[in-house]
């Protein structure tokens, strides 16, 4: 049989971890799969690796189910922040234009921070600034959860954050 392979891989994980952000109870079933897949014998630093997460987070995850117990589980609380400035479908197409070679007109450029403040601005009409722009760069590069960057859904009440607590 042959492997199948799925194009856009990133761009997917930014979409699951913007769902998963999106409510308390799909970020309570987020952590459930992961606890579920250590169950299962996959290992903290795989999970992690394959949702988007530090190996800690996920580890935290399992401490606290063992804790309280399946029975007992409460969602985590979802708390309040500053509004992001990128959508989770902003995220996701930014997501998918960093896999292609920025359009500097040198051959070989790479992304850089000044390069995606840039594209944001002249592409997305979103005004970063460098630093944030670097720190996105890193976390895409890192494959590292980036809905620390994505709002909450329209309609959300109360206003959550998408960064979610270990």
């Amino acid at each position: 049989m042959r492997r199948l392979a799925v194009e856009g891989a990133e761009a997917l994980q930014c979409l699951v971890q913007a769902v998963a952000g999106a409510s308390a109870e799909l970020h309570e079933l987020h952590v459930l799969h992961a606890v579920l897949l250590v169950a299962t014998g996959v290992g903290c630093q795989t999970v992690a690796r394959w949702l988007g997460h530090h190996p800690r987070t996920i580890e935290r995850w399992v401490h606290r189910f063992n804790t309280v117990g399946a029975g007992q589980r409460a969602p985590s609380p979802m708390h309040p922040g500053r509004p992001a400035r990128l959508s989770a479908t902003l995220w996701a197409a930014v997501c998918a234009d960093l896999t292609q070679p920025p359009e500097s007109g040198a051959p070989r450029a790479a992304w850089t921070g000044a390069r995606l403040q840039a594209h944001l601005a002249r592409q997305h009409g979103v005004s970063l600034g460098l630093r944030q722009c670097q720190r996105l760069l890193a976390a895409h590069r890192a494959g590292r959860d980036a809905a620390a960057f994505l709002s909450p859904p329209e309609g959300a009440w109360p206003p959550c954050s998408p960064t979610r607590p270990g």
